[in-house]
């Protein structure tokens, strides 16, 4: 379990790694494009700028407080509002950004000689608007500090810009206290009048009733009832003690006593009524007398309020002040001249990146061994740089630097083909899907390797088309050649040539002939290279291209496998699988691709490169279908056949 976790592990990591060395690649293989575009977008933020006409910035700190209100009554707040509400330093924050304290000190300005005069702009409202776009408001943070900031070209203005901004907010601020409090002394002044006329109403209504009802009289008379009264239920109350205690009464004096508690009874309830009656007057009265005194103890609080809003209307509160003014800014805050080199560098960067993935996205040519094994899906035979010469200079470079890395690429792919395939490789077809991908080249230089390993190799030029074998071998072009034997006009001792390099013969083209696909569809081609397969070791063919003629197509049946060259950078994918698709579906075989001409110094193939030489020159196993496997040397190499020679020159 363990094991697999850390297989597992290890997997994702190769898989991260290699990923990562992609992108390193792609940034490497572009690394001028982002240099460029990365110096123009730092260029053109220098100019920028250069060329931006410098802004001041003027700060001004203030402290808004909350204004303590104990000096004023609680009914002032329906005038004034609240000052410990919440929103109290959000709508402080509007009113130092309104369009009525902008004009105010627009206005003041203008009286101090410095009017705001924008270029272009001549309507007040539009002046408001654009004084407005230089200001800044910044609370700050748990604090009753407020920084304000204004903008402008000039630093003096700036400055005075912001420091009458401050003071006029200062005194919007008393201003509009001030015109709250009038309104409410006003208010106050109006509720003294009309509770004045309450009291004195108040006095004329008990006066009156005083008079009308003669209240001092009702007063004497409800006094002397109440001391009628009291003897009435005293006598009452001894006729009834007689009445319990005498026990020997004759009928008719207990009649009449019983008549005289009934006299006095309804004497007592008469009285009582009357004595009701007289009160309910006095009830009217003290209720006059209650709303003469509610009148005047409401005049008086009202006089007094009114006294001591006249004295405190006049003081200013001081719950906003200016801490710093703002000072004459000695740097401009725009243009942020290396803040703007900055992100002008980390644009170009960015977008030269990005620009890079995406060119690399479609950049559909086949670039590397992984575009051979993922796009082309056959395997990878090696990777042949470029000398950086044209192609004269790659080839016979195998004669004149032997030990180079060039030829060590040849060797390394002479030894991959010869294991490409479980048969045993008797004859190639060197080939491309186009032309001017050095398939000739690859062609010679893969013979030249095989023949001084000690195989006996014979190189056929077999494209009649734009035959290039006997110029590059400089050899006679009056020979007779493949077509000359095709058509019946030679032998086959009459069309090999021998060249300086031991064990290597070439059949050049001859001249060409008008119907090429023919002469190569011939019988007389198939008994020819059956022959040859008996004389030699390797019969190496150099056909055209794929998708230009059939020609490739033809021949590739009629050998053990094909090759084909593909220039790395510059070949298609999907033409490299159409022809690879032709050869398919001829039944030919196709043992691999060779990246041609390519400049390892890019960091697109520099790894491959190294990967690839160093793979061959230390052994590398190869794994055959049955699982085991062989060592890529010579050491399995077939031996020459001694009783093989190659025919007569």
């Amino acid at each position: 379990m363990q094991n697999e976790i850390r297989s597992e592990f290890e997997t994702q990591a190769q898989v991260i790694h290699r990923d990562v060395r992609t992108y390193a690649r792609i940034i490497l293989k572009y690394a001028p494009l982002i240099v460029i575009i990365g110096v123009v977008s730092t260029s053109l933020a220098f100019l920028y700028s250069w060329y931006t006409t410098p802004v001041y910035e003027a700060k001004t700190l203030i402290q808004i407080e909350r204004e303590n209100t104990r000096v004023f009554s609680p009914m002032e707040s329906m005038f004034y509002g609240d000052n410990r509400d919440l929103d109290f330093y959000q709508t402080q924050y509007k009113l130092l950004k309104s369009r009525s304290l902008i004009k105010a000190t627009l206005d003041r300005l203008a009286a101090m000689g410095m009017p705001f005069e924008p270029q272009g702009v001549n309507a007040p409202e539009q002046r408001i608007s654009a004084f407005l776009r230089k200001i800044a408001v910044r609370p700050e943070p748990r604090s009753q500090l407020v920084q304000i900031s204004v903008e402008d070209e000039s630093p003096e203005r700036a400055m005075n810009y912001a420091n009458t901004l401050a003071e006029m907010y200062i005194k919007e601020s008393i201003n509009r206290r001030m015109t709250v409090a009038m309104g409410y002394l006003t208010w106050l002044k109006d509720q003294v009048l009309n509770q004045q006329k309450a009291v004195t109403n108040a006095e004329t209504a008990l006066q009156m009733f005083k008079r009308d009802r003669n209240v001092e009289e009702y007063q004497k008379e409800i006094a002397i009832k109440r001391d009628a009264l009291i003897e009435m239920q005293r006598s009452l109350a001894g006729l009834k003690q007689t009445q319990l205690v005498s026990t020997n009464l004759s009928k008719v004096d207990a009649f009449k006593l019983e008549q005289q508690i009934g006299d006095i009874e309804e004497e007592i309830n008469a009285a009582k009524t009357g004595i009701n009656e007289m009160e309910k007057v006095g009830v009217q009265f003290r209720m006059l007398e209650q709303q003469l005194l509610t009148a005047r103890t409401l005049y008086e609080d009202l006089l007094t309020k009114s006294s001591e809003y006249s004295l405190v209307k006049d003081f200013q509160p001081r719950n906003i002040s200016v801490v710093d003014k703002a000072e004459l800014p000695q740097v401009p805050t725009r243009p942020r001249t290396v803040l703007n080199l900055f992100f002008g560098l980390l644009f170009g960067l960015v977008f030269g990146v990005g620009l890079s993935f995406f060119m690399e996205y479609l950049d559909d040519t086949i670039k590397s061994p992984t575009d051979v094994e993922a796009f082309l899906r056959v395997p990878y035979l090696g990777l042949i740089p470029s000398a950086g010469r044209g192609d004269t200079a790659i080839e016979g470079i195998v004669e004149s630097q032997p030990k180079g890395s060039i030829a060590e690429s040849y060797r390394a792919i002479r030894t991959n083909i010869l294991f490409s395939s479980d048969r045993a490789v008797k004859s190639l077809l060197f080939t491309s899907s186009g032309p001017g991908e050095g398939k000739t080249t690859t062609a010679l230089n893969v013979s030249e390797v095989m023949a001084r390993a000690g195989d006996r190799t014979v190189l056929i030029d077999a494209d009649m088309r734009r035959p290039r074998l006997h110029k590059i071998l400089s050899l006679d072009d009056q020979t007779k050649g493949l077509s000359n034997y095709l058509v019946g006009n030679a032998g086959l001792a009459d069309i090999i040539q021998r060249t300086p390099i031991e064990s290597l013969n070439v059949i050049a083209a001859g001249p060409i002939p008008p119907n090429p696909v023919e002469l190569l569809n011939s019988q007389r081609l198939s008994e020819l290279l059956n022959t040859l397969a008996q004389q030699y070791d390797r019969v190496i063919i150099d056909s055209p291209p794929i998708i230009a003629v059939t020609d490739a197509a033809i021949l590739s049946r009629l050998v053990t496998g094909v090759v084909i060259a593909v220039h790395g950078g510059r070949a298609h994918r999907d033409i490299v699988k159409r022809g690879i698709e032709t050869i398919k579906n001829v039944n030919g075989v196709v043992l691999g691709v060779i990246l041609n001409n390519v400049n390892i110094y890019r960091a697109s193939y520099y790894d491959y490169y190294y990967y690839s030489y160093y793979r061959y020159a230390y052994g590398y196993s190869y794994r055959k279908k049955d699982g085991t496997k062989r060592r890529g040397s010579d050491e399995r190499r077939p031996k020459r056949s001694a009783e093989k020679k190659p025919a007569e020159l």
